[in-house]
């Protein structure tokens, strides 16, 4: 299928084991898997009659969990990382300059 002038699309189909999975993505620059909605309904049919099939849901996507998701998940505790944690800011004590005033002034003004 021709896109434009730089452009080409090609589909093309995969075995379905690992090493025709493998070829086909040297090639690719994108991968789309396409699977029967009924496929669901015959893995459910399975665990009904005794296999050790679970339901699979293919409609429902999740998306990658978190370092604390997963560390909540399996009762792990999240890494603790020492840069991240608060430390207090240490600054010197402020120096004021004593205040200078000419001789000329002096004379005239009083200070208390």
């Amino acid at each position: 299928m021709i896109l434009g002038k730089q452009r080409r699309l090609q589909f093309v189909e995969c075995s379905n084991d690992i090493t025709g999975m493998v070829d086909a993505a040297e090639f690719a620059d994108l991968a789309l898997l396409l699977t029967d909605g009924s496929y669901e309904f015959e893995m459910a049919a399975k665990s009904e009659l005794g296999n050790k099939y679970d339901k699979i849901n293919i409609w429902v996507w999740k998306g990658l969990q978190t370092v604390a998701e997963l560390g909540r998940e399996k009762n792990l505790p999240i890494p603790l990382n020492k840069d991240s944690l608060y430390q207090p800011i240490e600054r010197r004590p402020k120096k004021f300059n004593p205040l200078v005033m000419p001789s000329k002034l002096q004379a005239p003004v009083i200070l208390f």
